[in-house]
């Protein structure tokens, strides 16, 4: 039953109705929930009989109602004539054709042949259609949603590559779902919609979920659970990502169009992933080899992009995605608030009486690529490779006299990975996949300084070889052993040249690891109760170091509608961004390092964490509760901007916290409200005081927000709100010349709130070409957030109080082509 949007205040649910009229005349009503979940109709007047009430419920909806004695009423939809459906089953990884496979409904059922191919008889609209293979994940749709007059190519996911079983699903919005092991997953290939996003962009989208904030706005300041930016893994394809943002973090540096499925992990985390103490955030491509010619382009007031989906053969197809800036060709009013945010209280835009700055040039792009080559029914080798650049160069000028002189600074930043993968199929219960990969960060910047006749220099560095063999044994459909070898080089280099007077400073670290894992996947025979129990052996030979990490994830089902889980992992890293004095034009003074096991110690984490599922028709409620510890931080990688600022020094820091989302559909109305409660203390032995709230000291984060589709319209809007960021307030009538601080963190600033909207809008121009246009406005009410504060001396000698600020009222449009 169809309905209109304006009508939905006036509606209300048959099943809501239903529990009224059995309270009001004491009867009973028979029916299958999915038959009428999604039918609203005007209630019936109340003076109306039973018996005329099922008579207008009869007339006003597409149902057979039928009254079985006085008092109970049976619900059924109207039979339809049957039909038969046929397919080709694949293997969604190699295209490899899948035979034996049982296809059944209630009604009927059949095997796949030697082609894959099958043909179900006597099939209705409702009835679910599953596909069953030993060797493949089972999948299950409404017939409605096969095309009954053609053949479909139907795809199955192999056990041995995802064992992955939803306990959630639209945990937020389309797309996203709750796996059994505590993950969350993001499928791009069907994703709904959050507030203020137009683009599928990852690290954006991830900030409206419980447990993940930015605390200043950025993707490349991402907080996992209270941590630090560093301390998350992100991944491409299995590669080490260390540069996750363009434009100075505003926007993620990974291009959206190419990455398809993105894994989420706050807590008990696989044994084959190391490093992230905090959180891992994998991205993935696509894997299946296409057949057919795709293609995208769009653009927004940001950049304009495209992307390429070219078949190679009927075993082999590439992937390629560009990306660039557009302010060298348009300036819109998202660019300018953009760069406003990113460049405030910087030598970009900051001036006196005698300097200024002019000719900011900025420029961003990024390429990607994916190939893979399905060669046999066993094998498949992919190669994947990315290059994001962000660039900047400004005129430094000084006047003065009737003299004046400029000089050019510039700032690069880039990031090139690249991996080969191989995947070989030993039998239908045996596989492996080995990965070998490259990363490298770069960040170079030449800072003028006119007035003092100076020219600093710098460098960061990081490189970063790995390779990793991962094998899977299903033993059967209940028990699954995963073991693998892992290892990794990486080198940071950190260079600081000042042409007068003279400072040539060059520091280098290199840290090597070679690690083994294992882990065991147990399912109970009712499949109420999965357990992954395993761990990691790290040998550190630069420092001759074992480090040992458990890892475990239980769910056990309670009944139909609450499952309940725990997780446990201990994790380490070695790569940690640390605050530099000299900092690259002002925008950024946070450095890549690898530990020595001395000033730069080794991180490790140590979390337990216990929460509840509950899912009973449209009604999602996800609630956790957790502790984490983190040993090995130093004081120069959480950014201190009070009396701490040049302390050097190491410690730790421990959360205690509480996550929870709620989410409910009501018709084509999607809600949602995610809430965070975190007490995040630091522990520095060798400052007073020993014990102070961190930086990151978040109490209080909420965010709601509603979306609907209507027709070829989708609309979405929502809140974020959080308490303010912790701060150290200065003493009044302290010395000239001198900041002297109060406690450390011992005030905060006021609270974080933001509204945003977006919406989009589908619509076909051919048979073979669709488009879509986008429109999003962040912070609709422009409200003035503070989201950082310091205090510097000025030229007199007095405390002056930096401020800064989020982002003002910011449109964006976007307009895309589907080929």
């Amino acid at each position: 039953m169809s309905l209109k949007a304006q009508d939905i205040q006036q509606k209300e649910s048959l099943i809501t109705i239903i529990e009224k009229l059995q309270s009001t005349f004491d009867c009973n009503f028979s029916y299958i929930d999915k038959d009428i979940k999604k039918v609203f109709l005007i209630p019936p007047k109340k003076d109306l009989t039973l018996t005329e009430t099922v008579a207008y419920l009869q007339k006003a909806t597409d149902l057979s109602f039928t009254m079985l004695g006085n008092k109970f009423i049976t619900i059924t939809r109207f039979a339809k004539p049957s039909y038969s459906i046929c397919g080709y089953l694949l293997d969604a990884s190699t295209n490899e054709v899948i035979s034996g496979a049982v296809i059944q409904t209630k009604n009927s059922s059949i095997i796949s042949d030697e082609k894959g191919y099958f043909k179900l008889e006597n099939v209705h609209d409702h009835d679910l259609v599953s596909f069953r293979h030993i060797s493949y994940n089972i999948y299950t749709d409404e017939a409605q949603n096969y095309n009954h007059k053609d053949c479909d190519v139907i795809y199955l996911d192999s056990k041995t590559e995802n064992l992955a079983e939803v306990v959630l699903t639209n945990y937020l919005t389309n797309g996203i779902n709750k796996i059994i092991d505590g993950s969350i997953h993001i499928n791009y290939r069907n994703f709904g919609q959050v507030p203020g996003l137009i683009e599928t962009d990852v690290l954006q989208t991830i900030q409206a979920l419980s447990g993940f904030q930015s605390i200043d706005e950025t993707v490349s300041n991402i907080n996992v659970r209270g941590g630090t930016h560093d301390q998350n893994l992100i991944m491409w394809d299995g590669i080490k990502m260390y540069q996750s943002g363009h434009f100075f973090g505003l926007i993620s540096a990974l291009n959206p169009r190419i990455t398809k499925r993105v894994t989420l992990i706050k807590n008990g985390t696989t044994a084959k992933y190391t490093d992230g103490v905090s959180g891992t955030i994998d991205m993935q491509t696509d894997k299946k080899v296409n057949k057919d010619f795709k293609a995208e382009a769009g653009v927004n007031f940001i950049n304009a992009d495209v992307f390429l989906d070219l078949p190679v053969n009927d075993k082999s197809s590439v992937q390629l995605a560009a990306r660039k800036s557009i302010n060298r060709w348009i300036n819109t009013p998202t660019y300018a608030q953009y760069f406003d945010r990113a460049f405030q209280n910087t030598d970009v835009v900051n001036s006196t009486s005698s300097t200024n700055s002019s000719e900011e040039n900025f420029d961003f792009y990024d390429v990607s690529m994916r190939w893979i080559y399905a060669f046999s029914e066993r094998d498949k080798i992919g190669l994947n490779a990315l290059y994001l650049n962000n660039s900047l160069s400004i005129s430094e000028n000084a006047f003065g006299g009737g003299l004046s002189a400029s000089r050019k600074s510039t700032l690069n930043q880039q990031n090139a990975a690249a991996g080969i993968n191989y995947n070989h199929k030993w039998s239908k219960h045996f596989s492996s996949e080995a990965l070998l990969s490259g990363t490298k960060y770069d960040v170079d910047a030449v800072n003028f300084d006119i007035i003092n006749e100076q020219i600093l220099t710098q460098k960061n560095n990081i490189e970063e070889v790995g390779f990793e063999l991962n094998n899977s044994l299903m033993y059967n459909d209940l028990l699954v052993f995963k073991a693998g070898y892992h290892f990794k080089h990486t080198s940071a280099v950190n260079v600081d040249k000042i042409n007068y007077p003279v400072v040539d400073n060059y520091d280098k670290n290199e840290v090597q690891s070679h690690s083994i894992s294992s882990e065991i996947n147990f399912t109970s025979e009712d499949f109420n109760t999965h357990v992954n129990l395993g761990g990691r052996l790290n040998y550190l030979s630069t420092f001759n170091k074992f480090l040992i990490e458990p890892r475990l994830s239980i769910n056990q089902k309670i009944n139909d509608k609450i499952t309940v889980e725990i997780l446990g992992e201990f994790k380490h890293q070695s790569t940690t961004l640390r605050s530099s004095n000299e900092n690259f034009l002002g925008i950024d003074s946070r450095r890549w390092f690898v530990s020595n096991n001395q000033n730069i110690p080794i991180i490790q984490s140590k979390q337990i964490s216990t929460g509840i599922n509950y899912k009973y028709r449209n009604l999602l409620i996800d609630t956790e509760v957790y502790y984490k510890t983190v040993n090995g931080i130093t004081s120069e990688s959480q950014v201190f901007r009070n009396q701490y600022e040049n302390q050097l020094t190491s410690g730790s820091y421990d959360v205690k916290g509480f996550d929870f989302l709620i989410n409910n559909t009501f018709g084509k109305v999607n809600a949602w409200i995610a809430y965070s409660l975190a007490k995040n203390q630091y522990k520095f032995n060798s400052l007073n005081p020993h014990r102070f709230p961190s930086n990151y000291d978040i109490r209080h984060t909420l965010s709601m927000a509603g979306s609907v589709n209507v027709n070829s319209f989708k609309f979405s809007s929502g809140l974020n709100w959080r308490s303010g960021k912790p701060t150290t307030p200065i003493l009044e009538n302290a010395p000239l010349n001198t900041l002297t601080y109060g406690d450390p963190n011992s005030e905060n600033l006021h609270d974080y709130l933001r509204l945003d909207a977006s919406m989009i809008y589908h619509f076909n121009i051919s048979k073979k070409v669709r488009a879509e246009v986008g429109l999003a406005v962040l912070n609709l009410m422009n409200k003035k957030n503070v989201i950082d504060q310091y205090y510097v001396l000025n030229e007199k000698g007095e405390p002056n109080k930096i401020q800064q600020y989020s982002l003002g009222i910011t449109p964006n449009f976007s307009l895309r082509f589907y080929f």
